[in-house]
């Protein structure tokens, strides 16, 4: 989809427009790659030229391609001219033909050969009333602040606001997006069945579930949701781990007078020992330990974190009123095709039920996911429970 950028922004009127900065740079690049062959080069200058004058041709083109989207905010009226200059083609309507403003979610490939990787990246833009995106006009890989540009345009237009990074599509009404689920009646959406909060008592989750739930001091509620480690990373932390140990074990032993006893250098030896030894357990402690997703009550907040070799990290604080979304939404290792575990949330393996789904929690402030791993069912549980909880507040 062509990027477009914000050209002019007033009170009565927007305009976006396709920029040239890349046709720019082909052509730069080409016109140096054209011009160090022809100086430069020995036996090659004639293809080094050939490639410089495709690059600057490239480029040329690209500055030959034009997107112009005008919208009138009094007259609530769009035109939209697009195309090369030989084929430019004209769409004009008003804001009620417009499908809304869009926010998706795609991949970006970075790093090198040997480290490339993917990473999400959320892109808003104008969607038409054919369904598709006119022209995306903002891009982040922070979710949030995405989040914060697709509800102010939705707002500042007075269109819909369109979501569909959850693997589906969900159309909000721009006067409900600074709405709380506290204060939302929007109680009936389709996929909130399920609700977990039965008169007034909290329903065990689905069978089979290993989530569990607790009442703390005060009546605060408290999850656990268990990492589902799976066989790979125990074998891996048992195949690192035994190494240790033995190296460990063997120096100890030899510190202590054993076969092959060290005389010169026993403290060396004690303190290698010790050092090989404690790595091997904190290396078993992490693949075999009790790890996983700690959801929690604090008065009028709800504190997310990630608990591991006994002690809660990365602690995220939510405050109940300002929660405005909680919907299932695509995870990134789900994208990638392959199992992982999320900072807050389980190790799953591609083909579970549910798997590639996860619960966002989100405000103006901060988006917390949980849920990775769990099935349709568990994830339907849990969206529920919180939403008992802060309806509660």
């Amino acid at each position: 989809m062509t990027q477009a950028q914000v050209v002019r922004e007033t009170d009565r009127a927007i305009r976006l427009a396709y920029s040239h900065r890349t046709g720019a740079v082909l052509i730069a690049i080409g016109i140096a790659i054209a011009i160090g062959a022809a100086v430069f080069g020995n036996g090659g200058r004639i293809p080094g030229v050939v490639v410089g004058l495709l690059f600057a041709g490239a480029g040329a083109l690209a500055f030959t391609y034009r997107l112009q989207f005008d919208m009138d905010l009094e007259l609530r009226r769009w035109r939209m001219i697009r195309g090369f200059l030989w084929r430019l083609r004209e769409r004009q309507g008003t804001f009620d033909d417009l499908a809304g403003v869009v926010i998706e979610l795609h991949w970006v490939t970075t790093g090198g050969k040997h480290n490339r990787r993917k990473v999400p990246s959320w892109r808003v833009g104008l969607g038409l009333g054919d369904g598709k995106v006119a022209a995306n006009f903002y891009g982040s890989r922070v979710e949030v602040d995405a989040f914060r540009k697709w509800e102010a345009w939705a707002k500042k237009l007075r269109v819909p606001a369109v979501d569909r990074t959850g693997g589906g599509e969900r159309v909000l009404d721009w006067r409900d997006l600074d709405r709380s689920l506290e204060d939302s009646s929007l109680t009936a959406d389709p996929g909130r069945e399920g609700e977990a909060a039965v008169d007034g008592l909290l329903a065990d989750p689905p069978e089979g579930s290993l989530i569990g739930v607790t009442t703390v001091a005060g009546g605060a509620v408290e999850l656990w949701i268990p990492s589902a480690a799976s066989r790979g990373r125990r074998v891996g932390a048992l195949l690192l781990a035994l190494p240790l140990l033995g190296f460990g074990g063997a120096a100890l032993w030899a510190a202590a007078g054993g076969p092959g006893a060290v005389e010169s250098n026993a403290t060396a030896a004690w303190i290698a020992g010790l050092v090989f030894a404690f790595a091997g357990m904190g290396v078993a402690a992490a693949g075999f330990g009790r790890t996983g997703t700690v959801i929690r009550e604090e008065g009028d907040t709800i504190v997310f974190g990630t608990r591991a070799l006994g002690r809660v990290w990365g602690e995220k604080h939510v405050a109940k009123r300002a929660v405005e979304a909680l919907d299932l939404a695509t995870s990134s290792a789900a994208r990638r095709g392959r199992g992982g575990t999320g900072l807050l949330g389980r190790t799953w393996a591609a083909g579970r039920s549910g798997a590639g789904r996860e619960l966002r929690v989100r405000s103006d402030d901060a988006i917390v996911r949980v849920g990775r791993g769990l099935n349709r069912d568990e994830l339907e549980w849990l969206r529920g429970l919180l939403r008992a909880l802060i309806s509660e507040s």
